[in-house]
């Protein structure tokens, strides 16, 4: 997929798996100038030329760096597809933090993380565990992974979810592999959803890897043990976010890692708009509506860039 605001196009390592990233920096700055720096972690396997560019070229405009990636097992980056674990993601990001100490345009001592979807649960636990992170949004993201897992799926559909975990760990410790789902199924995507993915398989043409593939059950075990929101408490600045009418994460998960925050944070629960699909504008490549790009970097601007 060619991006429509190109981005220059890096690696990094974490725990020795080469990780493929894009780095978006403002044009036309001054020479030797420092800028602070957003990373952009997305949801579960999603690619950095997913949702990144329109986004990117916004932030650009305010005077951050921008850095997308693809996880682990996703994308271009190393690891095995369909093994998707979330604490091996957060290494990903915080080596991503690491890397762009390295960068000459980057101001070290301001970077921000920016996720949605798991991206925003991942951006939780991160910015707790790791005080080089100065500022955070999580979109959209589930405080607690095994509580949401019972909300979508119900309580007798997840009992029969746990069985299968029990049984593949089992299978695991006698030959070394994970059986896998589908990833629609974990997710428990609706109708809405499967609409939102037809519309993502006509823009890239082909299944990007990991992007709706199947997923090992060792993931989803690890998701069931991933509890973000209790880290909430050590993050210095936090902004949470979510759609007032959410189709995969409820509004309740953002507000049960807001409530476990300290001061700064925000809470801001989006009112219900009218888009083709859940990812329209995404798409498009155009990122958010501007409205809330605004919000987004209100925040930004006062615990990041002015900090």
């Amino acid at each position: 997929m060619e991006l429509v605001y190109p981005a220059e196009k890096v690696f990094y390592y974490a725990d020795g798996q080469r990780i493929a990233a894009l780095l978006w920096a403002p044009q036309g700055g001054e020479e030797g100038r420092r800028y602070p720096a957003v990373i952009v972690a997305r949801g579960f396997g999603a690619n950095k030329e997913f949702v990144t560019p329109g986004f990117a070229r916004d932030l650009n405009q305010a005077g951050y760096v921008v850095l997308g990636f693809d996880y682990r097992g996703v994308g271009e980056s190393g690891g095995e597809t369909g093994r998707l674990i979330p604490m091996e993601h957060c290494e990903d990001i915080r080596c991503a933090v690491t890397y762009l100490q390295t960068r000459p345009e980057v101001d070290v001592g301001r970077i921000g993380l920016f996720g949605d979807s798991i991206g925003a649960s991942y951006v939780v636990w991160v910015a707790g565990m790791d005080d080089r992170v100065k500022c955070t949004i999580s979109v959209g993201g589930a405080g607690d992974c095994r509580r949401w897992t019972k909300l979508v799926w119900g309580y007798e559909k997840y009992m029969k979810l746990v069985e299968l975990v029990k049984e593949d760990r089992k299978q695991r410790v006698l030959t070394g592999k994970s059986g896998c789902i589908p990833v629609n199924q974990y997710l428990a995507w609706g109708e809405q959803e499967t609409k939102d993915w037809a519309e993502i398989v006509k823009v890239f043409g082909t299944r990007p890897r990991s992007v709706g593939g199947p997923i090992t059950i060792e993931t989803v075990e690890k998701f069931l043990e991933f509890v973000p929101e209790e880290q909430a408490h050590r993050i210095r600045a936090l902004m949470v976010s979510s759609a007032a009418v959410s189709v995969v994460v409820p509004p309740e998960e953002s507000i049960a890692i807001y409530e476990k925050a300290r001061e700064p944070k925000r809470l801001w629960i989006q009112e219900p708009r009218v888009t083709p699909t859940r990812y329209g504008s995404h798409l498009g490549q155009e990122g958010y509506p501007d409205y809330i790009t605004q919000e987004y970097l209100s925040w930004l601007d006062q615990h990041l860039k002015d900090a």
